[in-house]
């Protein structure tokens, strides 16, 4: 998953996009750490004008 997120910042860093990916939900506890279980989504919220 954190590949996959290397990619995304990656893409919108290429295309110039100024934006700000916050994770949430069990993919956030996953990628903190905080949980072991396994999951196949991430639900994000995405901001473009910096107010996050």
């Amino acid at each position: 998953m954190k590949n996959l997120l290397r990619r995304v910042g990656d893409l919108l860093t290429d295309r110039r996009e100024p934006m700000e990916v916050v994770a949430i939900g069990g993919g956030s506890l996953l990628l903190l750490g905080l949980i072991k279980r396994p999951t196949r989504d991430l639900d994000f919220g995405v901001d473009d004008d910096g107010s996050v």
